[in-house]
């Protein structure tokens, strides 16, 4: 490096870290929200859904139990 640039450096380093700074914290939040959303709301064939049926809960009802292969 010659002696301007380092000068140049000297006298803007704030600013340079400040930017930089300001450019990484929104790449990373860029890049958080594009894997938020690609996570989300896509699909894949390797999951498989099952469906079941279940009584349907009167008002008030609270029930916790274990439901498999359709018996309570």
């Amino acid at each position: 490096m010659n002696f301007k640039r380092k000068l140049w450096w000297a006298q803007h380093r704030t600013d340079v870290y400040k930017y930089s700074t300001i450019i990484l914290l929104f790449l990373v939040v860029t890049v958080s929200i594009i894997c938020f959303t690609y996570s989300k709301f896509s699909t894949s064939n390797e999951m498989t859904m099952y469906e079941t049926t279940v009584e349907p809960f009167i008002k008030n009802d609270y029930f916790i139990a274990s439901y498999i292969d359709s018996e309570w």
